[in-house]
């Protein structure tokens, strides 16, 4: 998919970006976005949290060959947290008339999972990962905010597979990294 390549790999994030990162802006930003809805009539789940925000070293425990241990990795997401949250829980884009540019399969992704990438009228872009494979849509299709992007997995490499799971990630329109705030504005 044109310019997902370059959003495949984590992108450099400067300090003064690890700086700007606040839960409650976050928070904010993403109840305001609606990729969650609470219910039939499309109302937007105000009670989404961050459970894991982005950091700069993250503390993670792998197990490889039998021996597990610890290591710092870097988190450039957003993992997300409600009572509304469940595994196949439809997921939808922050705003109208967003291209989708980018769909990556688990087998493809990495740890990323299923993987969609939108382009959105702002010319910023949004990446939700760990998805299902069910319906995932098809590159280039335009969505409007009533459009289901996806189902919540747990595809990739995620800590509980007996849960879902959603990781969302934003990028300015040169494909930078940016906050969940600063998307929204």
């Amino acid at each position: 998919a044109r310019g997902y390549e370059n959003l495949k790999a984590t992108p450099a994030i400067s300090d003064k970006q690890w700086s700007m990162i606040d839960m409650n802006k976050s928070t904010q930003a993403l109840r305001r976005m609606g990729i969650v809805h609470t219910d039939l009539m499309n109302n937007k789940d105000k009670d989404i949290t961050v459970a894991s925000m982005p950091q700069k070293n993250r503390k993670i425990t792998v197990t490889n060959n039998g021996r597990t241990y610890t290591k710092n990795t870097r988190h450039t997401g957003y993992d997300l947290a409600s009572p509304n949250l469940y595994m196949g829980k439809k997921l939808y884009p922050p705003m109208n008339d967003c291209v989708v540019v980018g769909v990556l399969s688990e087998e493809r992704s990495g740890g990323q999972g299923n993987t969609v990438l939108l382009k959105c009228p702002n010319g910023k872009f949004i990446k939700y990962m760990h998805l299902q494979k069910a319906d995932l849509p098809e590159l280039g299709d335009k969505v409007s905010k009533q459009s289901v992007i996806g189902h919540m997995g747990n595809s990739g490499a995620v800590g509980n597979k007996a849960v879902g799971s959603l990781h969302v990630e934003f990028y300015d329109a040169n494909q930078q990294w940016i906050t969940a705030w600063q998307f929204m504005q």
